[in-house]
């Protein structure tokens, strides 16, 4: 898997840094292959976890590849959500910009 971006311990690695066809590359891996990257991914920023807490990074990891790929390949999508980065290769949250209103219309429920 050489075209995929090198990992060193303590730097971030932030989705929207990679390039589109980067990310594809990943996302079109095998599975074996996916995991093994995923894997490395762990083990770099999370190297203590126990073997439940790395199957769920494995699901954060795979559903913030998936979901990085759709913001960025729906023009809608795109223009309306903002998406929020973990320093270690995750979306953390996606925001609809709706909710970006003045103060006084923050807490209004609709």
């Amino acid at each position: 898997m050489p075209f995929l971006v090198e990992i060193f311990m303590n730097d971030p690695l932030y989705l929207y840094e990679l390039e589109n066809s980067t990310l594809e590359k990943i996302l079109h891996l095998d599975d074996t292959d996916k995991h093994k990257y995923f894997l490395t991914l762990i083990r770099t920023y999370y190297p203590n976890s126990d073997k439940e807490t790395k199957s769920e990074l494995m699901a954060a990891y795979m559903a913030s590849f998936i979901v990085e790929y759709i913001y960025r390949n729906h023009d809608l999508l795109g223009s309306a959500f903002t998406l929020t980065y973990t320093p270690t290769g995750m979306v953390r949250e996606m925001a609809n910009d709706l909710y970006n209103f003045e103060e006084s219309y923050k807490y209004q429920i609709n």
